[in-house]
């Protein structure tokens, strides 16, 4: 933000406002928490989906091994 802060004052102005309103880094952190969230739940699906893969691989091979 550096650059546009040299040429344009009033981004400068903005960019503090926003900073000293009273619930910028509450907002920040209830980003950061959602955010932290939504990746546990990706994390979760992720592995959700490996089990049920490595189970497919699994019968797969059962049933290979059934039919020798």
């Amino acid at each position: 933000m550096g650059k546009y802060e040299k040429k344009m004052p009033n981004v400068r102005k903005n960019i503090q406002k926003i900073q000293k309103h009273k619930n910028y880094n509450e907002d920040i952190e209830s980003v950061i928490k959602k955010l932290d969230k939504e990746i546990d739940d990706y994390k979760l699906y992720e592995r959700h989906l490996t089990s049920i893969y490595e189970l497919m691989n699994l019968g797969i091979k059962i049933t290979a091994l059934a039919y020798n």
